[in-house]
């Protein structure tokens, strides 16, 4: 079992600043910027702070709904969570506890990943198919979808989503009611893209 580890760059050094005691690997984390919401599959999902020492602190943990919490993304005032084989979930945090918001989607496969578009768009990796869905407050809806072999993430940079999954990273664009493919790079060995990312010219 792996711990979670803090770095940070000193000059051209990663020095190690803080770290939790072992407990899963880590599937992903994502930040909005003051606490960490850190996927660890068996363990749920994990919110930490870091504190201006670089120490970890475990400020919440949901290991019941969210116990296979993978890639999870936020749009400032909540957080969506894939979990697996439950689906993608809505969550709030107020600093001490984990709320969940709402009902969860179903998964059509196995939920591993979700980004928030500009637009407020989730998109959602769910194994089978890259979904492009909205929350209300109390649900999802699915906009549309795009078929995907082991879609996994994704992430958007200029107006286009690159979407990751089954040997191959792929250019979206909504267009309508319908995602439109505008390219596909295929990697060289039959295995799944875990992360994608993008700075506008280089993927």
């Amino acid at each position: 079992d792996a711990a979670r580890e803090c770095y940070r760059l000193v000059g051209d050094d990663l020095v190690l600043a803080g770290r939790d005691a072992p407990g899963g690997f880590v599937e992903a984390i994502y930040s909005d910027g003051e606490f960490f919401f850190v996927g660890v599959p068996g363990r749920g999902l994990l919110v930490y702070r870091i504190d201006s020492a670089g120490q970890l602190s475990v400020l919440a943990q949901n290991a019941v709904e969210l116990k296979e919490a993978r890639q999870a993304w936020g749009d400032g005032s909540t957080v969506f969570v894939p979990t697996g084989p439950d689906g993608l979930w809505a969550i709030q945090f107020d600093g001490s506890e984990v709320s969940l918001v709402g009902e969860p989607l179903p998964t059509t496969g196995f939920s591993l990943g979700a980004m928030v578009h500009d637009d407020g768009e989730i998109y959602f990796s769910d194994n089978s198919a890259t979904r492009v869905v909205t929350f209300d407050g109390s649900g999802f809806t699915e906009k549309a979808r795009v078929e995907q072999s082991g879609a996994t993430r994704a992430w958007s940079a200029q107006g286009v989503v690159f979407a990751a999954g089954t040997s191959s990273v792929r250019a979206l664009r909504r267009s309508g009611n319908e995602v439109e493919v505008l390219a596909t790079f295929s990697t060289p060995v039959e295995a799944a893209v875990r992360g994608v990312w993008s700075d506008g010219a280089n993927v």
